[in-house]
């Protein structure tokens, strides 16, 4: 069994399990409001998350659809639509200021679509690469969560653990603090990074008439052919 067959297994079993455990509450009536699907939700969001950040799992949704990045999209929306669960279900609990809201309930939803767009533009036109693609995406999906880790998730976290007597209960506070600043950290990294890959990219695939370079291979050339007529090329090419 080699690891892409262990992985498969692990996901399947664990996938099983979370249904089990969402049917047994079902049957139960333990799902009787918004907030416990909200919860379901953000349990299942997580988990298709992290299913999707496995390399053999992207690699064969990807292969499934041509080699277009349709992890990278799916993950992009699963993100937005976690943290768009969250809301719903803090907003019982922390009061968000009525023009964070509003903001929030347009502009979510249109980062997510945005996501979309740029794959089936890029599709459509056929003018950029998979990893162009992919960096564009990476970008405006970051982007989107580094604001609303900034309106949404920090604030109803410190508001938690501001609140929050327990002492167990405000450890774990903490630690959901902690992750958050781990996510800023990761976005932040990320964004620089797919930034910089698609300068690359734009930098080596642009023609040499447009590119940097261009200007030195015109340069050379303007002096050969001087050089040329003067009998310098052939006598001293080392001058070139």
């Amino acid at each position: 069994m080699n690891d892409t067959a262990i992985v498969f297994s692990f996901n399947v079993v664990l996938w099983f399990y979370l249904a089990y455990r969402f049917f047994l509450a079902l049957a139960k009536r333990k799902i009787t409001n918004g907030a416990s699907l909200h919860a379901w939700g953000l349990i299942f969001g997580c988990y298709l998350i992290a299913a999707l950040s496995v390399d053999s799992i992207e690699l064969a949704l990807d292969t499934s659809f041509g080699g277009l990045p349709m992890s990278i999209v799916v993950r992009s929306l699963l993100m937005l639509t976690t943290i768009h669960l969250y809301f719903l279900g803090m907003r019982r609990i922390y009061p968000y200021p009525p023009a964070v809201q509003r903001f929030f309930r347009w502009a979510n939803p249109l980062c997510a679509l945005m996501c979309v767009a740029i794959l089936v533009w890029s599709v459509w036109t056929q003018h950029t690469a998979t990893a162009d693609i992919s960096a564009l995406i990476k970008i405006w999906r970051d982007a989107a969560i580094l604001l609303w880790l900034g309106l949404i998730l920090f604030p109803s976290a410190l508001h938690l653990w501001r609140t929050e007597q327990v002492r167990p209960m405000k450890r774990h506070r903490v630690t959901d603090l902690l992750f958050y600043i781990m996510v800023l950290v990761q976005c932040s990294a990320e964004i620089t990074l797919a930034f910089s890959t698609y300068l690359c990219l734009l930098l080596f695939s642009a023609p040499p008439d447009r590119s940097p370079c261009g200007y030195q291979n015109r340069r050379r050339s303007f002096i050969f052919a001087r050089s040329a007529k003067r009998g310098v090329g052939r006598e001293h090419p080392a001058l070139l």
